[in-house]
């Protein structure tokens, strides 16, 4: 049988690094060729979602599920507007919408954007053959009847908008403007919507003309286009349309946008329809629209026509008037356009909303950042190049004789490999930024599929099998990385079992946000367990180490923390993200804190069990009140806000915390049962009470019932889940219900001999780098921080994974793989660097005031030359060099290097734009 094997220590690194410098060279390559001469006409993606498009839910894709609800443009993300961002766009304006009962449906559905309520009582009640102004929320929107496009109504909102076209006043908000109440003359919004400018006007028609002019229909529909130009634009206007350009803070500006006529359903018209409204009429009118001269500048919605084409189940009853949901997508598709671009400049958070938009310029931070990598690959390049090691090995030598003088290990990291280690993940965060912040790759929108998500389950599955592998035959190897003890504590919740946990998890985890899996409830529920998984498996690793170990020293706090949260402080400074958005690393943070102090205080005591209890039960009150009580978080928060200048949601991190605020300590009560119980098997006679008789006695029995019912644990589980009708109230019971499957997993997977020694080496392999693996998802392989999806707009298909994101996939999970483990490694490099202390200075520094007088028998390492100096004559020859050691020892003191860093975070805080 095939089997694959990895080590958790890495593939062999030199072919795998070439072949990734390969990848990535080609990859860029070909996006940058799409980017800048296929795209070039249309950087912003205007364009194509002016023209272009295609339903990624269409009924025959998913015909289970309400069809037509993501609109896919090419290459860019559609964002679905709610009724406070309809307000911020329109400022002190309107949006107005002229035409026939099509128009009307865009307008209605803009309105329900807004408001649902309101639109729909009032869609119930006024005249449809008529105007109709709607005012809600600060947002005003207006609807002109005017099927025939003839109206003096039509003509002076385009007089209005030719006046000011090429005016840059600043808008000023009227007197008086704020949340309206009232519809029909804009009541609420201080001033008429006839006295507002339109922001945006969609302007649509042709279905009027071809039922009731009977004769030359066409000439009249052609004159009509050509006077609502005229009327709009200065006869020298050249723009095309189909390229608009971005302004700084308006976007593309105020824009007329014309409605194709809309193709409707022929075999469903009625009667007295289907005789005038034929597929000749409406095709000739269409071509009419498509050969408009440049000149015109009229802006075409052909995306409009894209979406009902071919697609009979887009239409309602009457067969000429679109579904709901495609009504909205087409009010999306008209705010994206006008929106997006002015929302990036007042918003902190756009990137879900690529279409038709621009990212924000490289600040101070970003730009410090690109110079620093380079500065970096130079003198990396430059050192390897000249092959001259720092540490010496007359230094090596002499250094390892002082530390075999003390009893104690040397570090063996160089300068070399903690500026290559910088050198990587600076690289990476650059990849990162390309990636996620610049239009060179496209940004595709999540659809989720049962197909796609079963897919990526299975593959996984597949290699994990392929994986599998028992404990090494060969002598002179531990069986177990864990912690050492009897047979019994050697291969309970090992190490290599540990990492493939966290290595599965991964895998669904990346299955669930590529898929797009969060608004199925059963995935979800899943999901939530898996990330609490991580936390028991957190409270469990660090109170064995603590308890074991008795290491409650401040390098060991710092090495932990710099572990978890160096590629998560910072990606936020080049991404212009939160700290908090890699949500995984503050959180896993929070909960080790809680840990070490719960192990921490009264540590002499931890051998008492009814003590330790105890300790662990009052954190769990504390913690719980913390988290709860209102004001407490808050008042944390706000002290952070004024002090460090960050900004972080108090009402999602009440929620994070107490989503999963037991399970940390149910994993410390599992690490503390385990060492009871197996200091108990490996020696009854040390305490021998009824309770550990009867342990040892029917341990087999103990066993097999605990077995037993974890076994009926999942299926009682799943079936009282289901009980649940949404998310919100399964995550009411989450904190105390979420440990049941995951306690019965731990039982299960440890209950034989054979399921404790056997695991699968692919899933323990990613699980060594399970947290860069979820920090990265969310530039490299996702987009738009998991809102959407990275693709390289190279391939072309229908958005499914079958179809069409295979080969992307194929292209950059490699990349993705390679990332992850390059910065964990250097994750890991620059940690002990920092953590680390000077052995051998620290120690010749020790030896030398410790000899006093015969210092003149050391040899003090110059590290100015590089080579070892020569032998003093006193020691007052020696005080130049000890104040040296002095200074050097004050700056890799791991709190001052620690300090240090603070600060520079603090200030990169304060300063940060």
């Amino acid at each position: 049988m095939l089997r694959l094997r990895f080590s958790a220590v890495a593939p062999s690194a030199p072919l795998v690094n070439r072949c990734a410098y390969i990848l990535i060279l080609l990859l860029f390559a070909a996006v940058a060729y799409r980017h800048t001469f296929l795209d070039a006409a249309d950087p912003y993606k205007c364009g194509a979602l002016l023209r272009d498009g295609q339903w990624l839910d269409s009924p025959e894709l998913e015909p289970s599920r309400r069809p037509f609800q993501n609109w896919q443009p090419p290459g860019c993300m559609l964002h679905e507007y709610k009724g406070p961002e309809i307000a911020i766009c329109a400022g002190s304006g309107k949006m107005l919408f002229v035409g026939d009962s099509t128009i009307r449906q865009v307008f209605w559905a803009t309105a329900k954007k807004i408001d649902r309520d309101s639109a729909e009582k009032e869609r119930a009640t006024i005249d449809q053959h008529g105007d109709i102004t709607f005012s809600r929320g600060g947002s005003t929107l207006k609807f002109i009847w005017d099927p025939f496009l003839n109206t003096s109504t039509l003509y002076d909102e385009l007089r209005v908008y030719r006046e000011s076209a090429d005016s840059a006043s600043v808008e000023k908000p009227p007197a008086g403007s704020g949340s309206g109440t009232g519809s029909g003359t804009g009541a609420g919004s201080g001033v008429s919507a006839e006295n507002k400018k339109s922001v945006a006007m969609l302007i649509g028609g042709g279905l009027w003309h071809a039922r009731h002019i009977q004769l030359d229909s066409l000439k009249h529909f052609k004159d009509t286009i050509n006077n609502i130009a005229t009327a709009a634009y200065p006869l020298d206007s050249t723009t095309s349309g189909k390229s608009l350009p971005l302004y700084r803070d308006d976007g593309i500006k105020d824009q007329i946008f014309f409605a194709p006529i809309q193709e409707p359903l022929y075999d469903e018209l009625s009667p007295a329809r289907a005789v005038t409204i034929v597929p000749e009429k409406i095709d000739q009118m269409n071509e009419v629209l498509e050969n408009l001269p440049p000149y015109h500048g009229l802006k075409v919605l052909w995306s409009y026509s894209n979406m009902t084409l071919g697609q009979p189940e887009a239409y309602g009853e009457s067969g000429l008037h679109v579904v709901e949901n495609v009504a909205a997508r087409m009010a999306d598709v008209l705010l994206n356009l006008r929106c997006n671009a002015k929302s990036a400049r007042r918003d902190r958070y756009f990137y879900d909303r690529t279409c038709c938009n621009d990212y924000k310029p490289l600040n101070w931070v970003q730009i410090a950042v690109l110079v620093i990598t380079f500065a970096v690959l130079l003198v990396v390049a430059f050192r390897a190049t000249r092959g001259t090691p720092v540490i010496t090995p007359a230094r090596v030598r002499f250094a390892k004789s002082i530390a075999r003088q003390r009893s104690q290990s040397i570090s063996k990291s160089s300068i070399e490999s903690v500026l290559a280690a910088f050198a990587v993940i600076f690289c990476c965060i650059c990849y990162c930024y390309l990636a996620d912040r610049t239009q060179i790759f496209n940004k595709v929108q999540k659809q989720y599929t049962n197909f796609d998500f079963a897919v990526f389950l299975s593959i996984s599955l597949m290699l994990g099998m392929l994986s599998i592998r028992g404990p090494p035959t060969h002598t002179g190897r531990r069986r177990s990385e864990s912690y050492p003890g009897t047979s019994f504590q050697q291969s309970f919740l090992s190490r290599s079992q540990t990492n493939e946990w966290k290595g599965w998890m991964q895998c669904f985890i990346l299955a669930y946000h590529y898929a797009g899996a969060s608004n199925q409830l059963w995935i979800n529920e899943i999901y939530q367990i898996l990330m609490a998984s991580y936390l028991l498996l957190t409270g469990y690793g660090h109170t064995m180490y603590f308890y074991q170990k008795k290491d409650y020293s401040f390098r060991r706090v710092a090495a932990v923390l710099i572990r978890l949260n160096l590629l998560a402080c910072i990606l936020p400074y080049m991404m212009q993200t939160t700290y908090t958005s890699y949500y995984f690393a503050p959180l896993a943070s929070f909960w080790f804190l809680v840990i070490y102090f719960t192990m921490r205080i009264g540590c002499r005591r931890n051998q008492s069990l009814r003590f330790l209890v105890g300790k662990i039960i009052i954190s769990a009150v504390i913690a719980t009140a913390f988290i709860h009580i209102k004001g407490v978080l808050s008042a944390v928060f706000l002290i952070l806000r004024f002090t460090c200048g960050v900004n972080w949601n108090v009402n999602e991190w009440e929620y994070r915390l107490g989503l999963d605020k037991y399970i940390v300590y149910v994993g410390m009560l599992v690490a503390v049962l385990y060492i009871r119980i197996s200091a108990v098997i490996s020696s009854p006679q040390i305490r021998p009470n009824l309770a550990t008789e009867m342990l040892c006695s029917y341990f087999g029995t103990i066993r097999a019932f605990f077995t037993l019912a974890a076994l009926v644990t999942f299926p009682v589980f799943w079936y009282a889940t289901r009980c649940f009708p949404n998310i919100h109230d399964y995550n009411t019971w989450q904190p105390y219900i979420a440990w049941l499957p995951i306690v019965s997993f731990v039982v299960l997977r440890n209950s034989t001999k054979s399921l404790r020694n056997y695991h699968a080496t692919l899933f323990a392999w990613l699980g060594c780098y399970s947290l860069e693996i979820y920090t990265l998802q969310y530039h490299i392989l996702l987009a738009g921080d998991t809102r959407g999806l990275l693709s390289t707009g190279i391939f072309k298909g229908d958005g499914t994974i079958k179809n069409d994101r295979w080969r992307d996939l194929i292209a950059l999970t490699p990349i993705f793989i390679w990332m992850s483990w390059r910065v964990g490694k250097a994750t890991r490099t620059i940690t002990d660097w920092i953590t680390q202390e000077s052995v051998a200075n620290g120690q010749m520094l020790e030896s030398t005031e410790m000899h006093g007088g015969k210092a003149n028998e050391l040899r003090l390492p110059d590290y100015n030359n590089g080579i070892v100096g020569q032998r003093t004559t006193s020691a007052a020859a020696a005080a130049p060099a000890q104040k040296k050691l002095r200074f050097v020892m004050w700056l890799k003191d791991v709190r001052i290097r620690l300090f240090i860093l603070l600060a520079i975070l603090w200030f990169l805080n304060i300063t940060y734009t």
